[in-house]
């Protein structure tokens, strides 16, 4: 159960949006969870609930909905499932032009990541809900370009397991500020130097009351009309810098203004061989506090296709700006979409400060793209192309972005 979970969170923010017409891999490791249910070592918060459809003057339409309660007192994290209403019709495809989420209180205010961080939500890539710290980063999130879309199957939606949620929250209020950094990164008990979401539990704090947390999400949607022939449905190819350890570990300073670089190398269409060229539209990275940038190069030309970057925050206890903390991954639009040729050589690149000792950190990148002529599950549980560069970084002093290491930034 526990390869199935690792699966499934792997594609956190990768989840965050795909075709709907296509049963990708973290689908099937939500349907193997689906036989515990209820999930015997992870409880069950309930169902979520959407309000009414409003129609906007353009034809789109606009639903808001929120997750059950997460009940949460000071320094208690949760690791829990939920079921979350479909917000889009029935039957028939939709067109999503924007999808938002953050995290609320009781009187629906927006919690700041500095109360109550947002570790992971995750759910079928169907959904399009998938998310991290930076989940309200997509408030300003752009649609991509026409003529691609994200289209959703709205009668897929009907099966339950498609919309079981996964969501990981870590309350942080009246927890002393030296011990928030071992409850933000999970550090393990039993396993010293490494951090990890499975070693989440409850840290230190003054006491409090409890408070019902909910996850709200708000969807744009239109119609996928018939004269909509010429449209181009956007999927995913998932990809994590570890191969499919989903985390890693900066275990020791190396010094100010320093960066720890950790490549991957893999063939972008390694797990569904194409026949025909296909476009890279979009790359979105998700990344832990610390991080720098997540790239990915073309190996055979040399080239960089995309790359997402973290924003941090600048102003304390601010929803959506907490300083220090990420709240939003760059979105990676190569303008004009990058053309790949099957069997592409990729490498991935992750660079993170290496000023400082940070436990559990990830490097995951979602790439959308276009004109696939079968579903891809991108590399988890790929193979690695061994005769290549490793993928564990290893001291070294050269800034080139193809290598592993440690250099002065």
């Amino acid at each position: 159960m526990r390869a199935a979970f690792v699966a499934s969170v792997a594609v956190l923010s990768l989840a965050c949006f795909a075709a709907a017409d296509t049963a990708f891999y973290q689908d099937a490791a939500f349907l193997e969870l689906a036989k515990y249910s209820p999930f015997p070592d992870l409880p069950f918060a309930g169902n979520g609930t959407c309000g009414e459809k409003v129609e906007n003057k353009d034809g789109s339409v606009t639903v808001r909905c929120l997750g059950p309660a997460h009940p949460l007192k000071p320094g208690q994290t949760v690791n829990t499932m939920m079921y979350l209403e479909s917000p889009y019709p029935a039957e028939g495809q939709v067109v999503v032009l924007n999808l938002t989420s953050q995290l609320v209180d009781a009187e629906e205010r927006p919690v700041p990541l500095s109360d109550v961080y947002v570790h992971h939500y995750v759910s079928s890539s169907a959904f399009l809900l998938g998310n991290g710290a930076e989940l309200r980063g997509s408030f300003s999130r752009q649609p991509v370009k026409e003529p691609y879309a994200l289209v959703i199957d709205a009668a897929k939606l009907k099966n339950d397991t498609i919309r079981y949620t996964n969501i990981q929250l870590i309350n942080t209020i009246g927890v002393a500020e030296e011990d928030k950094r071992e409850c933000l990164e999970c550090w393990c008990v039993d396993k010293k130097d490494h951090g990890s979401f499975f070693c989440c539990k409850d840290c230190p704090a003054k006491d409090g009351p409890a408070v019902d947390y909910r996850l709200e999400y708000t969807v744009t949607y239109r119609p996928l009309a018939v004269e909509d022939s010429k449209t181009k449905k956007v999927q995913f190819i998932g990809f994590d810098i570890t191969g499919g350890d989903i985390e890693y570990d900066i275990l020791a300073s190396q010094g100010p203004n320093t960066t720890l670089r950790k490549t991957y190398d893999t063939v972008i269409d390694d797990r569904c061989p194409q026949k025909k060229p296909f476009e890279v539209v979009r790359c979105i990275a998700h990344q832990h506090v610390g991080s720098e940038c997540l790239y990915m190069y073309n190996l055979d030309k040399d080239e960089l296709i995309c790359k997402s970057c973290p924003v941090y925050g600048t102003e304390p206890g601010v929803p959506g700006n907490e300083e220090g903390y990420v709240v939003k991954m760059t979105d990676g639009d190569p303008s004009p979409p990058y053309l790949v040729e099957p069997g592409t050589r990729v490498r991935l690149v992750s660079d993170y400060s290496a000023a400082e000792r940070r436990l559990g950190v990830m490097g995951l990148m979602s790439v959308w793209v276009g004109g696939l002529e079968k579903p891809c599950t991108g590399q988890f549980g790929a193979s690695a192309m061994s005769a290549m560069s490793g993928s564990m970084s290893t001291p070294a002093t050269s800034e080139h972005p193809l290598k592993n290491g440690i250099f002065v930034a």
